[in-house]
């Protein structure tokens, strides 16, 4: 059995604490004491839109250049893979 306390925003999983995002058990509580819509206040900050629309601002950051096709040279090379031995005496068949 896992602790949900709602005040405090935990549960004893820590599910909750280390994704930022409700666990089963804290969802499961939330539906119980039918508080089933309010499990977007419980989500962390960093997965909003805003924050993420903040972080990959290019204005602040910059622009991104990517190279055109006709930029980008062609090689046709193709590599041998790595083979590494395993370990401990081979299995007979």
């Amino acid at each position: 059995r896992y602790r949900v306390d709602f005040s405090q925003r935990t549960c004893s999983c820590a599910y909750l604490f280390q994704m930022g995002v409700p666990c089963r058990h804290f969802l499961a509580g939330l539906t119980f004491f039918k508080r089933s819509g309010e499990e977007s206040g419980y989500v962390d900050a960093c997965y909003s839109v805003s924050v993420f629309a903040e972080q990959y601002d290019l204005q602040r950051t910059g622009s991104i250049e990517l190279l055109l096709d006709s930029e980008l040279e062609e090689n046709h090379e193709v590599r041998a893979p790595i083979v590494a031995r395993k370990r401990g005496r081979p299995k007979s068949k």
